[in-house]
């Protein structure tokens, strides 16, 4: 009798438990405010490569989930090393410069912004003279092409607010591929460790579109390109363009 009292006593507390629960999203719901799914990760990182000469951009890319709803990049979390890196920029692609369909972690020398790339799913580029990387452009010439993220100095993780993120991946995001370009600036650190090798990259705080995202609005970077220069002494330049899209922005 003594261990059937007990049983009856954690399955009553496991039947509160469960009312609660359906309680509280019962509450959320009427409020309007559906609960949040969970984040899936998207590592996207150098292999553990050495690149060939300083000044050298190497890309890596990764094919987002190939469905009709897509998904959105709520964070960035960087792991790079200033010592090896100067900076990382993370494109949107239909297609990225070289992709080789049997080589998830292929890299690729992207020093060139506006090399000639291939069209074939398996196509080799040209090697470049004095790398062991193919050659190839970041994006493939007749594909889009957006710039999603960058890093440099030792920059923080970046947690977009809540309800906003950038769209991957359904039928109209346009990007298929993303593509981590890498910026080796600092090539004497491997000079002095011929062993060295670096995995610098992002990991993606990933959620699926769907009613449990809670995603409201589309996250965007506006790129503004000057012909400019900024003089010796000083430390400010001003840029401006004027907006023709009708459309809401919120800086």
């Amino acid at each position: 009798m003594i261990i059937m009292d007990k049983s009856i006593n954690v399955l009553s507390q496991l039947f509160a438990i469960i009312l609660a629960t359906c309680y509280i999203e019962l509450i959320a719901t009427a409020n309007g405010l559906e609960p949040l799914a969970d984040n899936e990760k998207i590592s996207l990182v150098m292999p553990d490569i050495r690149p060939d000469h300083g000044e050298q951009y190497l890309c890596i890319a990764h094919r987002v989930k190939r469905d009709s709803m897509g998904q959105f990049i709520v964070g960035f979390n960087p792991k790079g090393n200033t010592q090896h890196v100067h900076h990382m920029l993370m494109y949107g692609c239909q297609r990225p410069g070289i992709f080789q369909r049997d080589s998830p972690n292929f890299v690729w020398d992207c020093s060139g912004m506006h090399a000639s790339s291939q069209t074939s799913d398996d196509a080799a580029g040209s090697l470049t003279v004095g790398t062991s990387f193919e050659e190839g452009p970041i994006c493939q010439d007749d594909s889009r092409q957006e710039i999603l993220y960058g890093w440099a100095l030792d920059a923080p993780a970046l947690k977009l607010p809540d309800g906003v993120g950038f769209k991957i991946g359904g039928l109209d995001s346009g990007i298929e591929f993303l593509v981590l370009q890498v910026h080796y600036g600092h090539y004497d650190a491997f000079q002095k460790l011929p062993s060295l090798t670096d995995n610098s990259g992002l990991v993606l705080d990933v959620r699926e579109n769907n009613e449990l995202s809670g995603i409201t609005r589309r996250a965007g970077v506006l790129l503004l390109v000057s012909l400019g220069y900024v003089p010796q002494g000083l430390s400010k330049h001003e840029i401006w363009c004027e907006l023709e899209d009708d459309i809401e922005i919120h800086p």
